[in-house]
């Protein structure tokens, strides 16, 4: 996985809040760190390519390859948000839900 090849300081990265998005931004830190979820979302962008790049999945592995490459203190989530409105989009309207 892309976190444990790399040095304790790589994937430190925030997240920019969307509007009341923090939430959710924390949740996909936690889930964006565990291996297993890491290997399952890249081995998916990579082997399917039917895969539409506005997915879900698709945008939560560009997130994760970006976490563990950049070297900005923080990132945009906003595709991985407009990826889930299509899923839930009640946690997608700018509203605190926490």
């Amino acid at each position: 996985s892309l976190a444990m090849s790399r040095s304790p300081h790589v994937g430190r990265v925030g997240f920019y809040n969307e509007g009341n998005s923090c939430f959710l931004n924390a949740a996909i830190q936690c889930l964006l760190h565990i291996p297993e979820v890491q290997n399952f979302l890249l081995r998916e962008k990579y082997t399917r390519t039917d895969m539409d790049k506005k997915s879900l999945i698709y945008t939560l592995a560009t997130v994760v390859e970006e976490t563990f490459q950049t070297k900005e203190p923080a990132i945009s989530v906003a595709s991985v948000l407009e990826a889930m409105s299509s899923v839930a989009s009640y946690l997608c309207d700018g509203l605190q839900h926490d």
